[in-house]
């Protein structure tokens, strides 16, 4: 008994280990064709009867009702009791029938027969190509259709030759299939952008499909669907390329077609054409096409406004209209907006760069001049095209009246009152902006200086950066300014008493050396 129960989970293991291998399987192929799907209903008079398809037969005879499952043998052959083998290899539905109907009639007169096809063959193709491209023999059936076997030869290309595929693209327009020495060529794009069926066969045992890499192509760039470089064919024309490419985009210039076109291995020229040349027009491998856009097409500007307006979001703008007018269609100001701020951004203006503020970082900070320095700080306070105002008022200020940009942004901020007190301050941080308050009343709230205080003071405005000493302030503070109180810097005792000594001892070289000279 346990003997059988180690033998039944040897098997199990095998079972498991087997069906593990199937799953991870990437082969499109390393499976048998196991469903049908059909296009369309087959057309008996079309469709030709070989080894692995199937026919549901009933014959009535005055003694006998007869109901089989006929399968074609691989001689072609069926088997019909009481009649015996007809082989109908070869033949068309319509055909086969009509010749077991005849061979039952011939066999038992006044018998009646009906038969129907119930189920297809899977057989297999040839497919050959150069090196890297998938080639043996493929297991299909007869609903299959070339493109069905190309869309998996391609997916198994791609995944076995990841870097390869990339470089190395099979050609979908250049397909050949051979049969009983007849070649037929087929173009698979072209299929794909008209329909047309006659372009994409039903397969056929003994089919050769000889595959090809793509060797000759053309380029279509500008106002297109989908630019980019496709395969050429003989006898493509513009017209076709185009379809092909996804047809033109709204803003294309039908009438300025540019087609650089290489006269040798080394000259091109240049040809221009209009919309009524693209069907004559022959083209030619390696062409590059341009389909000029019209800049000015519809042409979309528009601002952004963020913040604290009513209806914040993108405005479609025309090239007069100014901050005001974009505030008002944005509904006003909101209840929380601060709207004695305003800031203006343009993100492409501001990606145009800064020659100078490149050539400063460029030095070194000991090259750096004091106006690089100040033309530094200058920068970090403001992007390029950008404005930042603290005294804004919509209905009476000059910016007002500024007139705006494609692509402008306007943030108006939400309105925060407090200041800001930092350095030696007891109690560093935000308080309450009061407008009657002075800079002693907020330094009071925060507690007063502490002993490392150097007693200088300085205000930080919020709406420019500007550090001002505070006994050279004049008029009052804003809502987020900052009082700086600045700090005694710590000191080393031995560091600063080596400092004093290197100081001293350079003066007292100079004097002896200016004593000497004076000798």
């Amino acid at each position: 008994m346990k003997i059988y129960i180690y033998i039944k989970i040897l098997m199990m293991c095998a079972i498991l280990a087997d069906t593990s291998a199937d799953i991870n399987s990437i082969d499109p192929f390393d499976k048998a064709i196991t469903s049908t799907l059909l296009d369309k209903t087959i057309d008996p008079d079309s469709y030709i009867l070989g080894p692995g398809d199937e026919l549901d037969f009933l014959m009535v005879t005055s003694s006998n009702i007869i109901n089989e499952r006929l399968k074609i043998s691989y001689l072609g052959d069926v088997m019909i009791p009481s009649v015996g083998k007809i082989n109908i290899d070869n033949l068309t539905i319509s055909s086969a029938f009509k010749l077991i109907s005849k061979k039952c009639n011939d066999k038992i007169q006044n018998s009646s027969v009906e038969i129907t096809l119930s189920k297809i063959k899977d057989f297999k193709v040839l497919v050959l190509g150069p090196n890297n491209i998938p080639s043996g023999y493929f297991p299909v059936n007869s609903s299959m259709r070339l493109v069905d076997l190309f869309d998996k030869i391609i997916l198994l290309y791609d995944t076995q030759n990841s870097e390869e595929s990339s470089i190395n693209r099979i050609s979908s327009r250049n397909i050949i299939i051979e049969n009983s020495n007849r070649l037929n060529h087929f173009d698979l794009v072209s299929f794909k952008m008209d329909g047309d069926i006659e372009g994409n066969p039903y397969l056929s045992p003994e089919d050769i499909i000889k595959l090809d890499y793509i060797k000759n192509t053309v380029n279509i760039f500008g106002a297109i669907m989908t630019p980019g470089q496709y395969e050429y064919s003989e006898n493509d024309n513009l017209e076709k390329l185009i379809a092909i490419a996804g047809g033109f985009q709204n803003n294309a210039d039908l009438n300025n077609i540019e087609i650089t076109r290489y006269k040798n291995p080394l000259d091109k020229e240049i040809i221009l054409l209009n919309r009524d040349s693209f069907s004559s027009f022959m083209l030619m491998p390696d062409d590059d096409i341009l389909i000029k856009p019209l800049t000015d097409y519809k042409l979309k500007e528009y601002v952004t406004i963020k913040g604290e307006v009513k209806n914040p979001g993108r405005y479609s703008i025309d090239s007069n209209i100014t901050i005001k007018e974009i505030i008002d269609r944005s509904g006003g100001y909101s209840r929380n907006a601060d709207s004695s701020k305003i800031i203006l951004n343009n993100e492409i203006i501001n990606n145009l760069g800064d020659r100078e503020l490149n050539r400063i970082l460029a030095l070194d900070s000991d090259s750096r001049s004091d106006l690089d320095k100040s033309y530094m700080r200058a920068r970090a306070r403001s992007d390029r095209g950008g404005i930042s105002n603290a005294d804004f008022n919509v209905n009476s200020s000059l910016m007002s009246n500024y007139k705006l940009f494609d692509k402008d942004i306007i943030v108006i901020p939400k309105k925060y009152d407090f200041i800001e007190v930092i350095g030696a301050a007891r109690n560093p941080g935000r308080y309450p902006f009061i407008i009657e308050k002075e800079v002693e009343d907020y330094i009071d709230m925060a507690g007063g200086v502490t002993g490392n205080s150097t007693s200088k003071y300085y205000i930080i405005q919020s709406g420019t950066g500007d550090r001002i000493f505070y006994k050279d302030f004049k008029g009052s503070l804003n809502s987020q300014d900052i009082i700086f109180i600045e700090e005694k810097n710590d000191y080393n005792s031995f560091d600063r008493f080596k400092d004093i000594i290197q100081i001293t001892s350079q003066v007292l070289t100079i004097l002896a050396v200016m004593n000497n000279l004076s000798q």
